[in-house]
This record gives C-alpha cells, sequence and structure tokens, in this order.
C-alpha cells in the first residue's frame, strides 16, 4: 500500500485517504497543482505564463518580464514559462497568478468581427 510507505507524513497520508473516501482520489493532482501556487504565493514567487505567436527573442522576454515585476511589485520573484501558439496571430496572452491579459491579434479581430455583426 502506497500510502504507508514512511515517505509520506500522516497529515500527507490523510489528505489521500481522504480524497480516496469521498471519491476524489482523480483530483489529486489538481489538489498538488493549487497547493504548489499557494506555497508559491507565500514564497513570493509568481508564476507567469507567456503566450506568443513565435518565439521571443531575448531582449523582448527581458521587456516584458521586466513590465510584470514592475506590475506584481518588488520583492517578489517572477516564475516565468513561454509558449508559442500561432492560432494567436501576433501580440501576446499573458497569465499572471489568475489575472489573464488577452493582447493579441486574434482577439482584436474576433472583437473587431462582432462589433461589425452588431
Amino acid at each position: 500500500d502506497l500510502v504507508t510507505e514512511p515517505k509520506f507524513t500522516h497529515i500527507t497520508r490523510n489528505l489521500f485517504l481522504t480524497l480516496a473516501a469521498n471519491g476524489r482520489i482523480g483530483d489529486s493532482d489538481k489538489v498538488i497543482r493549487d497547493f504548489s501556487e499557494l506555497m508559491q504565493a507565500a514564497r513570493g514567487s509568481v508564476k507567469v505564463t507567456i503566450i506568443s505567436a513565435e518565439v521571443l527573442k531575448k531582449k523582448q522576454l527581458e521587456s516584458i518580464q521586466a513590465g510584470i515585476t514592475a506590475m506584481v511589485g518588488s520583492g517578489k520573484t517572477v516564475d516565468v514559462d513561454t509558449q508559442v501558439d500561432a492560432s494567436i496571430l501576433g501580440g501576446l496572452q499573458v497569465m499572471v497568478g489568475d489575472r489573464f491579459l488577452d493582447l493579441s491579434v486574434s482577439s482584436r479581430v474576433a472583437d473587431l468581427s462582432k462589433a461589425l455583426e452588431s
């Protein structure tokens, strides 16, 4: 039995037993992810995901990081993850903690299309 191994604390063991007893053991990955985010926040670290249409150049990434660091405040570290998604056409989509900034061309085009349909 995995949860009886000595590498698990009694708190961890009880958590997984409770999840299993309530039929929620499949949600353990969500629990772990959310706990990691809470621990990062407690340590003053902010997770940032930057999605761009093409790979960002080093200078561009540094400029974006500086802006995000100014936005989240001093004393916090910014943990940046970059992704490429050509479907956004251009611009950026930025996820800072639980805030989402959509600065992409595709969202602007969608907004214009809605406005023209009205």
